[in-house]
């Protein structure tokens, strides 16, 4: 069964709540600015539409907003 492709807003939201909020909660400069970054680039690429995996795969792969280490960053 193929998964399906949701709104990228949808993903960056499902991204922040579940990833950032998590990883970042003491971090309040970097939370918030890491959060424009991302809803800005929701807003830059409305129509895009993606499954959960292929963003986290461009997140981790291709976007160099997260300073975490990778490793921590990928669990």
């Amino acid at each position: 069964m193929e998964k399906k492709e949701y709104p990228i807003v949808n993903i960056v939201n499902w991204y922040i709540g579940n990833y950032c909020f998590r990883k970042c909660f003491d971090k309040d400069e970097r939370l918030i600015d890491h959060i424009e970054k991302l809803r800005e680039f929701a807003k830059k690429n409305e129509g895009l539409k993606m499954r959960h995996r292929e963003f986290l795969n461009l997140f981790n792969d291709h976007m160099n907003l997260c300073t975490l280490e990778d490793g921590f960053k990928r669990k």
